[in-house]
């Protein structure tokens, strides 16, 4: 992805070391790396415990679960021309409430 980034202007430019001969996708970025280590660490001692790095991943992945659904029901609605299949899910997921 980050070979991808750079080629379509989202990144600047930067050096890239091919890790293999035979995978065209393994490869070394320094810059990324290190990057990547300072968000981790800074995140580790922000966090303090483990426990609360754990909740937060689990509220970040809900989210990005709801974010989906969404996604999924405005491509329904919107590209597949689905009109009433929000309102029947959503009959159905209440009615299991009751």
């Amino acid at each position: 992805m980050t070979r991808q980034a750079i080629q379509l202007g989202w990144l600047p430019r930067l050096r890239i070391k091919q890790t293999s001969s035979e995978g065209y996708g393994q490869i070394y970025v320094g810059v990324v790396n290190w990057l990547l280590m300072i968000v981790t660490v800074g995140l580790t001692i922000g966090f303090g415990k483990s426990d609360n790095l754990a909740s937060a991943y689990g509220i970040a992945v809900s989210r990005d679960d709801a974010d989906d659904v969404g996604a999924a029901f405005i491509a329904m609605r919107e590209i597949w021309g689905l009109e009433h299949v929000g309102g029947r899910i959503g009959r159905s997921l209440l009615s299991h409430h009751r």
